[in-house]
């Protein structure tokens, strides 16, 4: 049963495949279980019978306003059914387009205190309005709220690291002997091959924000940012957790652009934003040494409970070493034996495996996360732990996962 459902004009189809995107990166539908409009059938200007079946199906419906939309007889005919059959707790109104300067947005849609609004038109609330969506949606679903984890990437943009480039024979002291040991780990890595400088290939990783950052190249990864990578693997992690009725989803925000402003005033409300809760941010090497954007950066890593914080630390021959992909995939898929485990080497994230371990320390971090996640098949409990789930109300995870229902009207 299609516990939400996503109503939309199709000329708003751009907007809605963005908030779909956003949508299952928060755990909320895959590819297999979107339905769009070659799937759900419908007549210009009529409620099918399937449409209508799948709003009193919903636990949740989202109405995607603009004028295209809101100027059809179906979006009254579906607004009318959606309140008559999940009240005013299960609709949401998200608008994606234009609207005509008459139409109230706030007032016509905000039939009620839950109805909430959403504005996804304004570039600088645009976070803000998504953030919100996605708490409101596990509350009308009787769902666990998700858990908000403080994300920032923090690395150069081209212009930036253009103008490190002029000032880092100038360096002195840690941030010299660090560009220097830096520079030093990219001749090991070989990037003094061919006519391109070390400085021309670090300059590859680095597009017009930082949003941009991209520290690895490869056949399979070619052109994807950092940020791609977090959210594509945020995906599969939210999609395990749906699976479960006790787990929130886990919401990453994005802080970097707030915490790396030259605004005080967006600084401090990111950093109070940032102490509040569990953090993983990412760290250009190189970008620490930049005297200015680092100092915004370090009392970011001076709060206690350093348990519910991570730091991945990006060194500059990540590229080089991102090279090997294809030869080690194609080196383990060719042996007999290990072949069904390391044919989706990148790819399958809960099995568990290592190529290539680099150092001791890597070593001992594989077999502590290896050993965490076993689980003895033939361990037998001990009789109070079965007297005491025996007892126990709680009820047993079905594993259901919500999908979304997406019709593009005429």
């Amino acid at each position: 049963m299609a516990q939400i459902f996503l109503s939309h004009h199709s000329g708003d189809a751009a907007a809605v495949d963005a908030l779909c995107k956003h949508l299952e990166r928060n755990g909320y539908g895959t590819d297999d279980v979107v339905f769009m409009d070659r799937k759900v059938p419908d007549s210009v200007g009529v409620l099918s019978q399937n449409i209508a079946a799948r709003i009193r199906e919903s636990s949740l419906v989202i109405f995607c306003v603009s004028d295209a939309a809101i100027a059809r007889p179906w979006f009254q005919e579906e607004r009318a059914l959606a309140y008559a059959t999940n009240a005013e707790r299960g609709v949401v109104f998200v608008k994606v387009g234009a609207l005509a300067p008459s139409a109230d947005f706030r007032g016509q849609f905000l039939a009620g205190a839950s109805a909430y609004p959403i504005d996804l038109t304004t570039p600088a609330t645009h976070a803000a309005e998504l953030e919100k969506l996605i708490t409101v949606i596990p509350d009308r679903l009787k769902l666990p709220p998700p858990v908000i984890v403080q994300g920032a990437i923090f690395a150069f943009d081209k212009s930036q690291f253009e103008a490190f480039q002029q000032l880092a024979p100038g360096l002195t002291g840690g941030a010299r002997d660090s560009w220097s040991a830096l520079q030093a780990i990219c001749r090991a890595f070989g990037m003094t091959d061919g006519e391109r400088t070390i400085d021309q290939q670090l300059a590859d990783r680095y597009g017009p924000t930082s949003d941009d950052f991209s520290p690895f190249v490869n056949d399979a990864l070619a052109g994807q940012s950092l940020k791609d990578l977090v959210e594509q693997t945020l995906v599969l992690v939210n999609r395990a957790r749906a699976k479960s009725s006790r787990l929130g989803r886990i919401y990453l925000r994005w802080l970097h652009p707030q915490l790396t402003s030259s605004i005080a005033s967006e600084r401090v409300a990111a950093k109070t934003a940032w102490s509040k809760g569990p953090s993983l941010a990412f760290v250009d090497a190189l970008f620490t040494l930049d005297q200015t954007l680092g100092s915004r950066i370090s009392p970011l890593f001076a709060y206690p409970d350093q348990g519910r914080r991570s730091v991945v630390w990006v060194p500059p021959h990540t590229r080089r070493l991102a090279e090997l992909s294809r030869f080690r995939a194609t080196t383990a898929s060719s042996n007999d034996e290990l072949s069904l485990w390391f044919e989706d080497l990148g790819k399958k994230l809960e099995r568990s495996f290592a190529f290539d371990i680099a150092d001791p320390t890597e070593l001992q971090q594989w077999v502590h996360r290896l050993m965490s996640a076993v689980n003895d098949e033939h361990a037998q409990p001990e009789q109070d732990n079965i007297a005491r789930m025996a007892s126990s109300s709680a009820k047993p995870d079905t594993g259901g996962g919500p999908f979304f229902a997406a019709r593009r009207a005429p």
